[in-house]
């Protein structure tokens, strides 16, 4: 059964007033145009100046919400609309003015009859978007939504945030996801402010797993990667780790930590490794003999601290191990590497951190407990040697966590 749609009928009131202002700007220029052109050339105007003008008179009135003056406004789009019977602004106009003036089966009729001339009229496809809103026709809603953002660089603009708050309902997205499925022509525009601004990790799960993203492709697969931070800043968990495996496929092949030796390209951070590049604070793969291929080298400058490299880890509660090996720890007044785990967003102590050990290769591990509340998502952060007075790097290898009891 359909439901109401609030969503896009409040906000869809906010695009048609800021659309209807640049239409009337546009309108104000060629009324201007049209009286210089009078003025210099009394005896005809040029060939826009007669349709166009009466078009552009009439849905000023129609647009203005202070103008009363129908009757004249009616009379110029009739005639603009005798004159050029395929002008679908003189049949848009004179359904703008039939509206304002309450005869609704007309205008409706007018509005259909302007789209059957052209699908890229924007208002008219407003008009029918907010009708449909009012009779709880979501595939009809839909349907012209999609005809002005294909049609419309201003409609693309104007109906997007409409869009991206309408599909947090269950009952408008049955019907948006086969749509955008389609990818028409507005689908990037659309999934980049859906990642950027939408509030439903249920919206955001659905609708990006439509478009099915190609891994191979950068930009879909930076897509991706922000559509599973923003699930994961929404505090949408299951969505985002679901989303993650549907991408990676057989890669992702359900253990608890992805890649600890280091041996593959991070795609889809947080779920993969997120590695840091800055100016004295960096962590980058490179291969060790010391080491089972690859080893991540952490380095760090005098002075500098942070977290080198961390990964998103969803541990169910109960009790596990952290293990892994690492090398060149440095002894002396150097603080060692250090690797934790902690509760996402939470400010308590972790409930892991190990210090490495100094030497040349050596392993390290620990348990730990995840407790049974508030504790839903974890990260796992490794961070660098660090000293005062000198740059010093170090290389950890074989990272395994590994659950041993609940």
């Amino acid at each position: 059964m359909n439901r109401a749609l609030p969503p896009p009928r409040n906000l869809l009131r906010t695009a048609v007033i800021i659309v209807a202002a640049l239409v009337l700007l546009w309108l104000s220029t060629v009324i201007t145009l049209a009286l210089v052109a009078r003025e210099r050339a009394p005896m005809g105007f040029p060939w826009w100046t007669g349709t166009d003008a009466r078009v552009a008179a009439a849905s000023s009135v129609a647009l203005d919400p202070r103008s009363r003056d129908f009757a004249r406004a009616r009379r110029l789009a009739i005639a603009a609309l005798n004159r050029e019977p395929v002008n679908v602004g003189a049949a848009r106009s004179l359904a703008l003015v039939e509206d304002r003036m309450g005869h609704a089966a007309r205008a409706a009729r007018l509005f259909r009859y302007a789209e059957s001339l052209s699908r890229r009229d924007l208002l008219t496809q407003l008009w029918l978007i907010e009708t449909n809103v009012r009779r709880n026709d979501i595939p009809e809603t839909l349907r012209h939504y999609d005809r002005a953002m294909r049609t419309s660089a201003t409609g693309i603009a104007q109906l997007t945030p409409i869009l991206v708050a309408a599909a947090a309902d269950p009952a408008i997205r049955r019907d948006l996801v086969p749509l955008v499925a389609r990818r028409p022509p507005w689908w990037t525009p659309f999934m980049i402010a859906l990642i950027s601004d939408s509030q439903s990790g249920d919206a955001l799960y659905d609708l990006v797993r439509s478009v099915r993203l190609d891994m191979r492709d950068g930009v879909e697969r930076a897509m991706m990667a922000s559509a599973l931070q923003r699930l994961v800043d929404l505090r949408s968990y299951d969505r985002a780790q679901a989303l993650y495996r549907a991408a990676r496929g057989t890669s992702a092949n359900g253990a608890l930590l992805r890649d600890g030796g280091f041996e593959q390209d991070s795609l889809l951070p947080p779920f993969d490794w997120a590695y840091t590049d800055q100016d004295g604070l960096a962590a980058t793969r490179r291969t060790n003999d010391r080491a089972d291929g690859n080893a991540l080298y952490l380095l760090a400058s005098a002075g500098r601290t942070g977290v080198a490299a961390r990964q998103l880890v969803l541990l169910p509660p109960g009790r596990y191990r952290l293990a892994g090996r690492a090398g060149d720890v440095p002894s002396g007044d150097v603080r060692p590497p250090k690797i934790a785990v902690r509760c996402l967003g939470d400010l308590r102590p972790a409930l892991i951190e190990l210090a490495m050990t100094p030497g040349a290769a050596t392993r390290f591990g620990g348990t730990f407990a995840v407790p049974a509340g508030g504790c839903p998502a974890q990260m796992l952060e490794i961070r660098p040697p660090s000293s005062l007075d000198e740059n010093v790097e170090s290389w950890v290898d074989s990272i395994a966590l590994a659950r041993i009891g609940s």
